[in-house]
């Protein structure tokens, strides 16, 4: 019948959890405890007021040592608070350090008050091998992959982890942990920084059942890595192991969509891949560039990426949207010709590199020559070759968003401030705002300006729309125009489908993207859970773009309150539809835009 308030001040952190470890070495311990926490939140929320965890049952005991976890963004200051015996504070209980510090109140049954500081321990090390554990094989552990497996196992250095108890309440979600279940963790933690906090190790250290062996750690580690040499597709690097793979050689892969709407730019290693040849063997130090204008005898001109950086930087965010994404949903009307794909073919990232327009000028093509030689067309090839004939990547845009430089068309040399990677076209690739991911060519060996556009396979008989009554036999390719702008769109990402949630929820959070081509912004997001009976306007983040040059994505999310007619069928639809700033507005279905 005994109640316990912990009070607690976090300052000076981020999106971070908090363990605080009190030792109390009072009369009592709390046998089969039960915890509940006043406030109902999600992780990273904004700010978190002050709450407390009531514990039921007491009993006397000699020691007690437990522990509790905090998700916070906020910093907290109690100004009074009520506890067993209806006293209340006379002022307001603060704490200090540049971490944190707890204070813990007792009431016990003579309603004495104990406090005790708040302690860590930092004797842990995390993942080492710890002789009095059993060792699991590797192939052991990829087999407990859910609770019904006999638990969810990962890995994290030579440690062997059970988590299963642990998912549930992971700051993250659920879903998200999962991810790594049956391998290791190291590769999803280092999209999250937080988890390089010692407490962290600590909690995981807790739910550790054994080791792995040096040869398996060693193989973990080295995995992907061995290559055959005659192998073309030997030089792709190591991916990230959230990705869902959609085609191994050449490497496909989109997020899972619960990761999509989290980042409002979009992290290196789950942003898409898409290559359609293998990644090609280049080197900063021996990479050259050719610039040619038809036309113009003598005007071919080469670059070293020494020479690309000489040129004013020039950063700009984008997003890259491959012309296949969602072609799934397509595909569930009717099969459409084309690689798999959810929603997850698209990412936003700040590039950085020399304005094209720049680069051009150098090489003394301005807007008048441009039109006395009737370019039309700026082609870009790139240096990833088909491993069985000459053929090498190709597209090409219309000359004048290269010729002018609001469009902000880049040779870019960087990727969210780090040097572009190779599956992202090291050392050297083009980056078109606002235009489909196609045209966007890695690896770039060649810029030709020409009257013509590029006759590559991918620019004339591939990324074109036609007639839903066109079929495979009967498509003439050259009778439409490659695809460039993209049109509106938006998706949900979180709920991702399928989920099951509790039926007495009384709302639902929905989180997802939107975005449109050509540069025109996101004004408006609508979901419904009815069917359309009411629309619901999503909260937006958007970028801080111009008008007609809003290149970025917007992220969007909306609370919607569930009624029992919603649930009574045990199936709950949600839907989006976004509408950008020339009010065009993305179809409720995909049915009548096959």
């Amino acid at each position: 019948g005994h109640s316990i308030v912990i009070l607690y001040q976090i300052s000076k952190l981020y999106n971070l959890f908090t363990t605080i470890e009190l030792n109390c070495g009072i009369e009592t311990l709390f046998e089969n405890v039960t915890f509940y926490h006043s406030i109902q939140y999600s992780p990273f929320n904004s700010d978190i007021p002050l709450s407390s965890f009531i514990f039921n049952s007491i009993k006397t005991f000699s020691y007690s040592t437990f522990q509790f976890i905090l998700i916070t963004k906020a910093i907290f200051q109690p100004s009074a608070i009520q506890y067993q015996s209806h006293q209340q504070l006379d002022s307001p209980l603060e704490t200090s350090g540049t971490a944190t510090t707890a204070t813990f109140i007792a009431t016990t049954s003579n309603s004495s008050t104990v406090f005790c500081e708040a302690s860590n321990t930092n004797d842990i090390l995390p993942g080492e091998l710890r002789h009095e554990l059993p060792f699991f094989t590797l192939d052991e552990i990829s087999k407990h992959k859910s609770a019904q497996d006999g638990g969810i196992w990962v890995i994290y250095k030579r440690g062997v982890y059970d988590i299963t108890e642990f998912i549930m309440n992971h700051p993250g979600g659920a879903n998200r942990i999962k991810l790594a279940a049956g391998g290791s963790i190291e590769p999803f933690w280092k999209l999250y920084q937080q988890h390089n906090a010692a407490f962290v190790h600590e909690i995981l250290e807790e739910m550790r059942i054994g080791n792995i062996s040096e040869n398996d750690a060693k193989a973990l580690t080295e995995k992907q890595q061995s290559s055959d040499v005659n192998d073309p597709y030997s030089n792709d690097p190591i991916r990230h192991p959230a990705l869902v793979v959609r085609s191994e050689k050449p490497f496909n892969a989109e997020p899972p969509s619960e990761l999509l709407a989290e980042h409002m730019i979009t992290p290196v290693e789950v942003f898409y891949k898409r290559n359609h040849l293998p990644v090609p063997f280049v080197h900063e130090d021996s990479y050259k560039l050719k610039i040619i204008v038809e036309g113009i005898d003598g005007s071919e001109k080469e670059l070293t990426v020494d020479d690309i950086k000489k040129y004013p930087k020039h950063s700009v965010m984008a997003t890259m949207q491959c012309a296949g994404n969602r072609r799934n949903e397509l595909s569930r009307v009717k099969p459409v010709k084309g690689g798999s794909w959810e929603i997850g073919a698209i990412g936003n990232a700040v590039w950085s590199g020399a304005l094209l327009s720049d680069v051009l000028k150098d090489c003394g093509v301005d807007v008048k020559s441009v039109s006395e030689l009737k370019l039309e067309h700026a082609q870009f090839e790139g240096l990833d070759k088909d491993p069985t004939t000459p053929t090498t990547y190709g597209a090409s845009v219309p000359i004048e968003l290269v010729m002018d430089s609001s469009h902000e068309v880049i040779l870019a040399y960087e990727m969210n401030g780090e040097i572009l990677d190779k599956d992202h076209g090291y050392p050297i690739r083009a980056v078109i705002p606002g235009i489909v991911g196609a045209r966007n060519v890695k690896w770039l060996g060649k810029v030709v300006l020409s009257q013509n556009e590029s006759g590559s396979h991918w620019q004339q008989s591939d990324y074109k729309s036609f007639s839903p009554s066109i079929d495979w036999d009967s498509v003439d390719y050259s009778s439409a125009p490659a695809i460039q702008e993209l049109p509106v769109q938006s998706a949900i990402c979180d709920p991702s489908e399928g989920t099951v949630i509790d039926e007495e929820l009384s709302e639902i959070t929905v989180k997802g993207y939107a975005w449109s081509g050509g540069g025109r912004g996101i004004i408006r997001v609508d979901v419904t859970a009815d069917n359309g009976k009411y629309w619901h306007t999503a909260e937006l983040e958007i970028p801080d773009q111009k008008r007609n040059h809003v290149y970025g994505w917007t992220l969007w999310k909306v609370t919607i309150p569930l009624s029992d007619e919603m649930k009574k069928n045990g199936r709950l639809e949600l839907k989006c539809k976004a509408t950008d700033s020339a009010y065009n507005t993305q179809p409720e279905t995909a049915e009548h835009i096959w």
